[in-house]
């Protein structure tokens, strides 16, 4: 058959039907490891392909957001049998504690022995790894706490038409279909590390929950005083408190706040908004701010994090000025890194070539939004270091108020401590 090479010779069709003709035909699963009752049906997904594979595909909601949308319209469980460690469950028979990664090897064979197999093939496709460790990776569904950010997004699409953005496109491009397809924000993270969400919730009854303002009203909850604690991990963990009339203890929820709320959070609590004092002064003077550069990244992190918070909890954005910067890569084009070894250090650049000639070769190597290959070669290839180095040296000798010494060396002015 054409286009199932896998089939091998001396096949023929004798049916030809649609997807949708085949919703809810059931079946029997190859595995019987885990319950999952009243599950074994065709469901239809528009994210299927036949370019991609045979068309027909298993749906793990537990470990994709396609899955778990396609099961979800379908009525059907999201069931978990494996660890956040990414090792199956102890109680899974034949597979109980393996890596799942690992455990490949011996699912097939068990399908081998039991004649359910009709071939096995080594192929190569894209997978998800750490770009750190290249660990094999797992999308993994975790309850989460969420901010409704869709029940605000015509107020950020009209922020953002208030918002100058340089290059233009970026306002309607990048950033505006970022807006457009806005999704709620995951605010939790399974984390040590954070700020903590200020939640606590009923160990009797978990539908009761307190969401806690600041460290006088935790001190109002607990009756203690708590304005000189420590508002992180493990301290925080440690404070519960009761309500008069309710049965249980109110403790906090494990998770804390995703890092990019807190930068969104910048405007306002630098200055310990509104509980330092003399905060909402200092706040209102500074707020909005008139300008903001970052590089074009930032798209999907501060420039939306400072824009969602400003509006959800000030009606405005936290800037009204976009420089979008473009990027500093290698002399190769890639992106400078330490996990690739491709880091050039601006001192030792500027020791070498002198500080003006890099100076300005980003002033005249294209627009700000521009990216740039920097390198020794990229200065030199222009004669930047020998116009700038040599020709016009900022000063041959001069003395500062911390009584350094600039000297003329063979590349510009250097700073030599005695």
């Amino acid at each position: 058959l054409d286009g199932f090479p896998a089939l091998g010779e001396g096949w023929e069709a004798v049916e030809t039907v649609t997807g949708r003709d085949m919703e809810r035909w059931t079946y029997r699963r190859p595995f019987d490891l885990v319950e999952i009752p009243d599950a074994h049906f065709v469901v239809l997904g528009d994210y299927v392909t036949t370019e991609d594979g045979t068309g027909l595909v298993h749906q793990s909601p537990a470990f994709g957001a396609d899955d778990m949308a396609v099961c979800k319209a379908y009525g059907l469980p999201v069931v978990n049998p494996i660890a956040p460690d990414g090792h199956f469950e102890a109680d899974v028979p034949l597979v109980g504690g393996a890596f799942f990664k690992e455990a490949d090897p011996t699912l097939v064979a068990d399908l081998d022995a039991r004649g359910l197999l009709f071939t096995k093939l080594d192929y190569e496709h894209s997978y998800p790894h750490c770009w750190r460790c290249h660990t094999p990776l797992m999308y993994f569904a975790l309850p989460a706490w969420y901010i409704r950010t869709t029940a605000r997004k015509d107020e950020l699409l009209a922020q953002n038409e208030q918002t100058n953005w340089y290059p233009g496109t970026i306002k309607h491009g990048r950033y505006g279909d970022w807006l457009e397809n806005n999704i709620d924000w995951s605010l939790s993270r399974n984390r040590f590390w954070g700020t903590p969400l200020p939640i606590w919730r009923n160990d009797a009854d978990p539908s009761k929950v307190v969401c806690v303002e600041s460290l006088a009203h935790l001190s109002e909850l607990t009756g203690t005083d708590q304005s000189d604690l420590d508002p992180h991990r493990p301290y925080i963990d440690d404070v519960t408190f009761t309500i008069d009339g309710e049965p249980g203890t109110y403790r906090r929820v494990p998770e804390v706040i995703d890092a990019w709320f807190d930068s969104g959070s910048m405007p306002f609590a630098q200055w310990g908004y509104p509980h330092a004092e003399g905060s909402k002064e200092k706040f209102e003077r500074a707020y909005p701010a008139q300008y903001i550069a970052e590089a074009i990244d930032q798209t999907r992190g501060w420039f939306y994090s400072l824009m969602a918070v400003g509006t959800l909890v000030f009606d405005r954005s936290s800037y009204e000025n976009v420089v979008c910067l473009g990027h500093i890569l290698a002399e190769d084009g890639r992106k400078m890194s330490k996990h690739l070894g491709n880091i050039l250090l601006p001192m030792p650049l500027m020791d070498e070539h002198g500080a003006d000639a890099l100076r300005w070769f980003m002033a005249c190597s294209g627009s700000p939004w521009s990216a740039r290959r920097i390198g020794h070669n990229a200065l030199t290839e222009g004669g930047a270091d020998e116009r700038l180095g040599h020709d016009h040296t900022v000063g041959a000798v001069r003395r500062d108020d911390v009584g350094d010494v600039g000297v003329h060396g063979d590349r510009g002015v250097r700073h030599e401590r005695p």
